[in-house]
């Protein structure tokens, strides 16, 4: 009634248009006018209006197709009680009442955008009367923070009306049983950390010889494609805007297994290293090989590695560290044995050893700990990799074969 009285309209003329003229949106209200929603929200919502009831004005299907009018109505307050705290079931009886006014409006011709329009003034409505939605936590219930991140200060508030832009959640407050509604308020009562930008990413490339013997009936052959699989993800790592890659190409632990299977995976290793070298140079990347065993590699495969390395010493588009005859145990203890040294030698005293000159005596010493590290083939486990960067790492699991 006050939006009314600020914004008089001249009377509709009388039939059906008349209606139809009646039922269309108000105009907006000026930017100062009391209880007007954000301009941000307000876009965000009415968006997600849009998507909800894909039929535009242009697009209206006839009357008789109550059943799609009715569905479409259902989804746009289904977004309504996803932004605000109204309960599902008063957006059930909103939308019982919308079916009454489609009879209504059926019976006197009124075209379906008409509808459309009163939606989005109802949600409107809806968000000015919540301007607050918040997900209720259950009694008792604390937030707790990511072990590895640090707080943050609260998002910068919304200059209308002091309150964030609140982000769209695809979960209403009411509904389901107790149990599962008990559930979720606990689940949401727990918020996510800051989201981390990954620079540096950590893979172990597992699951090369069975995918070999499942599809061809040779191990071997699954390791030459888990050599081309490479080449393809450090392209998506690129595209993706990661700035390092780490890969677990051969461990320490490997040379247990048979002579002819170690030598058939020396002769992939070279022939996929010239490979790499002649891609890193064509693209600007720099590789770099991490070995706490180097002296266990042939000789041939040595002059290999070394020659990537030095070919690509200048690449600055993108790192890829190969970790090749490597353990993560038989690091920390190189790396504890290098700085005896030094404080043997008087170059160091024992009060001036940290976490930081630790870490400056490991094999990744140039680049920054891995902010998620990702392994293949179904195996929950690290396999003595990366023991020390990834203290804070984000592990994940997937059950799929590497290539």
């Amino acid at each position: 009634a006050s939006a009314s009285a600020r914004n008089p309209k001249p009377k509709p003329k009388a039939g059906a248009g008349a209606e139809a003229e009646a039922l269309s949106p108000p105009q907006p209200s000026p930017p100062n006018a009391p209880g007007r929603l954000p301009r941000g929200r307000a876009r965000t919502t009415m968006a997600a209006l849009d998507a909800a009831l894909p039929l535009g004005a242009a697009e209206a299907p006839a009357w008789d197709a109550d059943g799609a009018v009715l569905a479409g109505a259902f989804a746009q307050l289904y977004v309504v009680a996803c932004y605000t705290s109204l309960g599902l079931g008063c957006a059930v009886c909103a939308w019982a009442a919308l079916a009454g006014l489609l009879g209504d409006s059926k019976a006197r011709g009124l075209p379906l955008p008409a509808l459309h329009s009163w939606l989005k003034r109802f949600a409107l409505a809806v968000l000015m009367v919540h301007p607050n939605p918040a997900p209720r936590a259950a009694a008792g219930a604390k937030p707790r923070p990511s072990p590895n991140t640090k707080p943050k200060p609260n998002p910068t508030p919304n200059a209308d009306n002091g309150n964030a832009t609140p982000s769209l959640r695809l979960s209403p407050s009411g509904g389901g049983n107790g149990k599962k509604r008990r559930r979720r308020r606990r689940a949401e009562a727990q918020p996510l950390g800051p989201a981390v930008k990954v620079r540096h990413l950590a893979v172990i490339m597992d699951g090369n010889r069975r995918w070999g013997k499942r599809e061809h009936g040779d191990g071997i052959r699954g390791h030459a494609a888990g050599g081309e699989a490479l080449g393809r993800f450090i392209e998506a790592c690129i595209a993706e805007g990661l700035e390092v890659l780490t890969v677990y190409a051969f461990s320490t632990e490997n040379w247990n297994r048979s002579p002819a299977e170690v030598a058939a995976l020396m002769n992939v290793l070279c022939e996929h290293a010239e490979e790499m070298r002649r891609g890193a140079v064509e693209r600007g990347l720099r590789v770099r090989v991490c070995a706490t065993q180097p002296q266990r590699l042939p000789s041939i495969v040595r002059q290999r590695l070394r020659r990537l390395e030095e070919d690509t010493r200048d690449g600055t588009n993108f790192t890829v560290n190969v970790c090749v005859s490597y353990g993560g145990r038989d690091e920390i203890a190189l790396a504890a044995r290098r700085i005896a040294c030094k404080v043997e030698a008087g170059e160091l005293r024992p009060e001036d050893v940290d976490e930081d000159l630790f870490a400056q005596h490991l094999t990744t010493a140039a680049t920054p700990d891995p902010e998620l590290l990702l392994r293949t083939s179904g195996e929950h486990r690290l396999s003595n990799f990366m023991l020390y960067q990834c203290a804070y790492s984000e592990l994940v699991f997937i059950d799929k074969l590497w290539p």
